[in-house]
C-alpha cells in the first residue's frame, strides 16, 4: 500500500539532464533525466496533474519539481501491510481459471460476487449457507494463495427489493435493516479463516441501469445514489460490529461518461455525488470504479471518448475517473478515503464480435496498456487494480482458454515484479514525446519510459543502467536504448 511507504526528498532536475546540488534526505536520491537528443524543457502532465489536485489516501501528487511527496497523513492500517496493488478477476478461483498462473505472476487481489438471493431466498432470516458452498471452496483456495477476495455482494431476493424501482436490485426501505442484519451475518462468517476476506463491496456497478447491481433511477438527478447513501448509513454500523477491521466499498462505479464534458446525458455518472449529498460520505472506506479504454485498430492506440482521453494524450481513462471522484470528495469535505480500480482492461469490439480485432497489434497493445495502467495506478496512488479478467471479456484475456500465457500476462508478471515494493519518486521531464516516472525500493531505482507519441525515441541516462528489460521480460541491450509506445523498464 503505497502511503505506507517511505517516501524520499526532494531532488533538483536540471535540463539537459545535467545536476546541481542539492540536499536529499536519507538515503541519497541520485536523479538522472531523460535526455533524447537535442530536445529540452519539462512540460507538466495535466493528467496526473487533475487527478493530484484533490486529496485521497495514499494519493502521491506530482508537483512542479516532478518529484513526489505525500498530501495527507494515511488512514489507520486496517490489515496486515499490503505492498502490491496488482490483481485480476479469475472466474472461478481455482487453478482452472487460473489462481495457480496469477498467484505466481504475482496477483494478490481478486473479485467474486456473491448471491444474496441465493443465501436468503425466503426472507425467513436463516442463511441457506449450504447453497454457495462451492464459492466458498473458492474464498479458501484463494486465502491458501495469499489473494485477496474482494467479496461483491448482489442479485437482491424478490422479498427484498422496491416493485417499483427500473432495477431489480434496488432495495425496499423498509427491508433495509433487514440487509443489515444479512450483511452482519456474512461479514462475520468471512472475515475469520479459513476465508479471511476483509473488502465488501456493495453491489456491482450500481450506477448502472441496464445490468445486474443496478440501483439507477433515471427520475433522479443524482440517478438513485440518494437511496444507495442511506442503504450505506443502515448497513455500514452493522459490518463493522460484525469486525471493525472490515472495509466497506463503494460498489464499482461504472462511471459510462464524464458529466463536466462527456456530452450528451451523463446524469448515472451523478450517482456517486448522490451518496454523499444524502450524508453516505462516512458510511464507506473506498470507492471502487471501473475504467476500461478502446483498442483504436492500430498498433498502440487506444481511447474512451466518452471521458476526453486517448493514448498520446492523457493515457488511460482511469486517471480521469479517479480525479473525478477524488474532486467529489474534496468538494463534500470527505477525507479519509481510498480508491480502488476493480475493472481495468483494454478491449475491443463487443461481445461476439471482437474476433477481427484480436489481432498481434491488438496483444501487444494490450500488453502496452496492461503495463501503463498498473504504472500509473501506482503514480495515482490507487489501493488496488484489477485486470477483468484472467480469461477474458471481448478480448480482455491474459491466458488462453488452455491457460497459455499471453503478452499481457508476460506484462503482469514483469510489471509487477519491476515495481513490487517499490514507491514512485518523481516524473521524469517530459521531453521530445517520452513519458516516464522513477520507483524506489530502498537502493534500488527502475524507470518505467514509453513514448507518448509512439514515435521511436532515445532515452540516454547518465548512470549506466543495470539491466534492462521490455514490458514482457526480455532482456535488451544496456546501450542505445530507445522506447515506442510499448513501456521500458530500467533499473539502476
Amino acid at each position: 500500500m503505497m502511503a505506507n511507504r517511505t517516501l524520499y526528498g526532494l531532488c533538483c532536475v536540471f535540463l539537459f539532464g545535467l545536476l546541481a546540488g542539492c540536499t536529499v534526505a536519507t538515503p541519497d536520491v541520485q536523479t538522472h533525466a531523460v535526455v533524447p537528443t537535442g530536445t529540452s524543457g519539462i512540460s507538466p502532465d495535466p493528467a496526473i496533474n487533475a487527478a493530484a489536485s484533490a486529496t485521497a489516501p495514499g494519493l502521491l501528487p506530482m508537483t512542479s519539481e516532478n518529484t513526489v511527496e505525500p498530501s495527507h497523513s494515511p488512514p489507520p492500517v486496517q490489515e496486515s501491510a499490503r505492498t502490491s496493488i496488482f490483481g485480476s478477476t479469475i472466474v472461478p478461483i481455482s487453478p482452472a481459471g487460473g489462481l495457480e498462473a496469477m498467484a505466481q505472476a504475482g496477483a494478490e487481489w481478486t473479485r467474486r460476487t456473491l448471491s444474496w438471493n441465493l443465501v436468503e431466498p425466503d426472507g425467513s432470516g436463516q442463511g441457506k449457507w449450504e447453497a454457495v458452498a462451492e464459492l466458498e471452496a473458492e474464498f479458501q483456495a484463494a486465502a491458501s494463495r495469499n489473494v485477496q477476495v474482494i467479496l461483491v455482494l448482489e442479485d437482491t431476493p424478490a422479498w427484498a427489493y422496491n416493485p417499483g424501482s427500473q432495477c431489480k436490485d434496488v432495495v425496499a426501505e423498509s427491508e433495509l435493516d433487514a440487509l443489515a442484519r444479512f450483511m452482519g451475518a456474512l461479514v462475520a462468517r468471512y472475515s475469520q479463516p479459513p476465508f479471511n476476506i476483509r473488502y465488501y463491496e456493495l453491489w456491482n456497478e450500481p450506477d448502472n441501469i441496464e445490468l445486474r447491481g443496478c440501483w439507477g433511477d433515471a427520475g433522479d438527478g443524482y440517478y438513485g445514489g440518494g437511496h444507495y447513501g442511506a442503504m450505506l448509513q443502515r448497513v455500514y454500523p452493522a459490518i463493522k460490529a460484525a469486525n471493525p477491521a472490515a472495509q466497506v466499498l463503494v460498489g464499482g462505479l461504472l462511471l459510462d461518461c464524464d458529466p463536466v464534458s462527456g456530452g450528451g446525458n451523463c446524469t448515472p455518472a451523478r450517482f456517486f455525488e448522490g451518496i454523499l449529498r444524502s450524508g453516505g460520505g462516512s458510511s464507506f472506506d473506498g470507492v471502487s470504479f471501473h475504467a476500461y479504454d478502446y483498442y483504436g485498430g492500430a498498433a498502440g492506440k487506444y481511447s474512451n471518448s466518452n471521458w476526453n482521453s486517448a493514448w498520446n494524450t492523457t493515457g488511460p481513462v482511469a486517471l480521469a475517473k479517479a480525479g473525478f471522484l477524488r474532486e467529489l470528495l474534496q468538494r463534500y469535505n470527505v477525507s479519509g478515503k481510498y480508491l480502488m480500480n476493480t475493472e481495468s482492461a483494454l478491449v475491443c469490439g463487443s461481445n461476439g464480435t471482437e474476433g477481427p480485432c484480436l489481432t498481434a497489434d491488438f496483444e501487444q497493445t494490450k500488453a502496452a496498456y496492461l503495463a501503463q495502467t498498473y504504472t500509473l495506478a501506482l503514480v495515482d496512488g490507487l489501493k488496488a487494480n484489477l485486470w477483468y479478467m484472467v480469461m477474458g471479456w471481448r478480448g480482455s484475456g491474459l491466458m488462453d482458454g488452455s491457460l497459455n500465457p499471453k503478452d499481457a500476462y508476460k506484462a503482469f508478471q514483469t510489471t509487477r515484479n519491476e515495481l513490487y515494493g517499490s514507491a514512485p519518486v518523481q516524473k521524469l521531464p517530459d521531453q521530445a514525446g517520452i513519458r516516464g516516472y522513477e520507483f524506489m525500493d530502498g537502493n534500488r531505482k527502475v524507470w518505467v519510459v514509453w513514448s507518448q507519441d509512439g514515435s521511436v525515441r532515445p532515452v540516454t541516462p547518465q548512470q549506466t543502467p543495470a539491466a534492462v528489460k521490455s514490458m514482457t521480460g526480455e532482456a535488451l541491450p544496456l546501450s542505445g536504448i530507445t522506447v515506442d509506445w510499448r513501456p521500458v523498464f530500467i533499473e539502476f
